[in-house]
């Protein structure tokens, strides 16, 4: 009989146990849960905020600015560009360090905008991100880039020498994290940096910037983009910050963005016209322009320098106007 009950003790207490630890782990994955729901909220607000923290960025009469957002946990912002459609679209969205052990959840809700133009890695992780905001003119303001890395980012510029406006640019705008170097084995530039090469072509660096072209050295093979002179190099610096794809994408958008104002300006150059303050000969330089941005826009490699002649072209005969057009 002894034997009995211990035997029955025994299997209560084990079934005890078993009904407890199920518990437990019900309760655990419950507060996992929680806290993959909260914290996927929460990423989704951070995007929504990151988004809204651009807007005051935008430029007006400046050449640039700069300035930085803070999160307070690590945060990964995710940058997503689609240039389907009349403007493509930016997609936005940030994914927040749970605090739940080492685990990350998954990115939040994502934000869209048509009127935005980031440029950036594909994801960018911190908790603190620096912003560097430029007027994109070609050869009328087209909209602002928005250029984002983060504080484990850190950039080289190498042999700056015929480059002495990017020089201004990180001394008078403060460019966090990116050295004025001259060459790669320079003792300033801290170990682990993107070495970005002005001159020269350096096994050792990671981007070779060559007139009007910027090249990513990648373990997939070598990435080229392209950039115009006439804009304040703030395509140059997209093309730097930028993961290839990403700029691209936004190359194409920025195409379709010019199409459509300049049509509207071509427009504007008619009605002007019919009172006698327009300029006629305008419509031909509007037609070449229309036509060169356009065959940007469409291809898989866009460069926008095939456009860049007539650009010049249309800003230097409205700039001879008495009423101009932009």
């Amino acid at each position: 009989m002894r034997n009995k009950k211990g035997l029955e003790f025994g299997f209560e207490w084990i079934f005890a146990v078993l009904i407890g630890g199920f518990v437990i782990f019900l309760a655990v994955y419950a507060a996992s849960k929680f806290i993959d729901s909260g914290n996927l909220q929460k990423g989704s607000e951070v995007g929504k905020e990151i988004g809204i923290l651009l807007t005051p960025f935008e430029t007006n009469l400046e050449t640039g600015k700069t300035n930085y957002i803070t999160t307070k946990e690590e945060t990964t912002i995710y940058n997503d560009c689609n240039s389907a459609g009349d403007f493509g679209v930016q997609n936005i969205s940030a994914e927040v360090k749970s605090g739940f052990g080492d685990n990350v959840v998954r990115p939040g809700a994502i934000s869209t905008y048509k009127n935005r133009y980031l440029f950036s890695e594909g994801k960018v992780t911190g908790k603190e991100f620096y912003v560097l905001s430029k007027p994109f003119e070609f050869p009328f303001k087209v909209g602002d880039l928005i250029i984002v890395w983060s504080e484990k980012q850190k950039y080289c510029f190498v042999d700056l020498g015929s480059y002495p406006e990017i020089k201004k640019d990180i001394n008078e705008l403060g460019l966090k994290n990116v050295f004025n170097v001259t060459s790669v084995r320079d003792p300033n530039c801290p170990a682990g940096a993107i070495k970005v090469c002005f001159r020269g072509t350096d096994r050792e660096c990671n981007m070779t910037v060559d007139g009007t072209s910027v090249t990513h050295r990648e373990s997939g093979g070598d990435k080229t983009v392209y950039y115009p002179r006439l804009d304040n190099n703030a395509l140059l610096y997209a093309a730097i910050f930028s993961k290839p794809d990403i700029y691209d994408c936004q190359i194409k958008r920025l195409m379709n963005r010019a199409l459509n104002i300049a049509k509207l300006y071509e427009e504007k150059s008619v009605f002007l016209g019919q009172r006698g303050c327009g300029a006629p000969r305008l419509n031909a330089f509007f037609t070449n322009y229309e036509n060169k941005v356009n065959g940007v826009a469409g291809p898989n490699n866009p460069d926008i320098t095939r456009a860049e002649a007539a650009a010049e072209e249309l800003g230097r005969e409205n700039g001879y106007l008495i009423c101009p057009i932009f």
